[in-house]
């Protein structure tokens, strides 16, 4: 780019050209004549002068910070109408003006304008300070949390333990309570069954016979419409009664009162003969299941149960044992 001449720098200016080489000689500058051209350096050097002059100090010409462009720009659009009244059609132009601004700022400056602010680097302090109490705060809840969690499993675990343990004991001894009461189950029984061999041997040798009224002299006529005889007309009638004793729970074999006194025991093949006659001639009791009701409570022992039902308590305990329950003479059911 050429310079300028004094000539025109003083036009610009507004001033004299002869003032202006004045001035150009007092900034140290060689000016002859006006023709002569200034360059950018010597306008700058001037410009300092004058500045000085003027009692301002001297100041550091800098490039600008930050450059502004605008840009304008316009154009026009055509745009179709309706059809007229008849078909035709009809456009119509439209200018579009479109104006852009750019702001571009210098990188330096934009730092030392940072720098220079003493609250903002005050507030990225802080935001640095806040930032690395969190993370700590952050790393301490996680530690907290880890050793939380390991306390809990390891609760968790001994409580499993426990009662899996206590389920293993509460098997154990219900094992053992079992087995007690198969035991406690079978000794009865075997004490029952041997109560009953005692007592039905009792009666077949020891026991005495019992005489009821219907057996007595005066009322034996009346019983002997039920009494089965023998064909032989010489043999002494006989009254069969069936009568359920405590303990055996078998029938036995009555006489009556003169009779009983004039049987003897037979000896021998008479005696064997005798037992088969009254063997084959006696009265048999009929085998009908028996019914009877109970009315029992919520709860009942097992050996009320029997004494109620008028059986043995070794049948019982067999019955509840087929249906699965292991239980003993005392238990309670319900």
């Amino acid at each position: 780019m050429a310079g300028v001449t004094v000539k025109q720098l003083a036009s610009v200016l507004g001033v004299d050209t002869e003032r202006l080489l004045e001035q150009l000689s007092d900034a140290g500058m060689k000016f002859n004549s006006a023709d002569q051209e200034v360059s950018a350096s010597e306008k700058v050097r001037l410009l300092e002068h004058l500045r000085a002059s003027h009692g301002k100090e001297k100041q550091e010409v800098r490039a600008p910070s930050q450059i502004t462009l605008r840009r304008k720009t316009v154009s026009e659009i055509t745009v179709s109408g309706g059809g007229g009244a008849r078909g035709g059609s009809s456009s119509k132009t439209i200018n579009v003006e479109v104006r852009q601004r750019k702001t571009y700022v210098k990188r330096s400056a934009v730092q030392e304008q940072l720098d220079g602010d003493p609250e903002r680097e005050e507030a990225q302090r802080l935001l640095g300070e806040s930032k690395l109490r969190r993370e700590q705060e952050e790393i301490e809840q996680r530690a907290l949390d880890a050793k939380r969690k390991q306390a809990e499993d390891a609760r968790r675990q001994a409580e499993e333990e426990a009662a899996k343990a206590a389920a293993e004991e509460a098997a154990r001894l219900a094992a053992e309570e079992a087995a007690r009461a198969a035991e406690e189950a079978a000794r009865v029984v075997e004490e029952e069954k041997r109560s009953g061999a005692t007592t039905g041997h009792g009666h077949g040798h020891d026991a005495k016979p019992k005489v009821k009224e219907k057996d007595k002299p005066g009322r034996f006529e009346e019983a002997k419409p039920h009494v089965r005889r023998a064909d032989d007309r010489r043999r002494n009638p006989i009254v069969i009664e069936d009568e359920e004793d405590n303990r055996g729970g078998g029938s036995q074999l009555h006489l009556a009162d003169g009779v009983r006194r004039a049987k003897r025991k037979p000896k021998g093949k008479a005696q064997s003969a005798s037992r088969g006659g009254s063997r084959e001639h006696g009265f048999s009791r009929p085998t009908a299941p028996v019914k009877r009701e109970v009315e029992i409570g919520e709860s009942i022992a097992v050996g009320e149960l029997a004494q109620r039902m008028a059986i043995k308590v070794g049948e019982v305990i067999k019955t509840l044992m087929k249906l699965g329950m292991m239980t003993n003479i005392n238990q309670v059911i319900g």
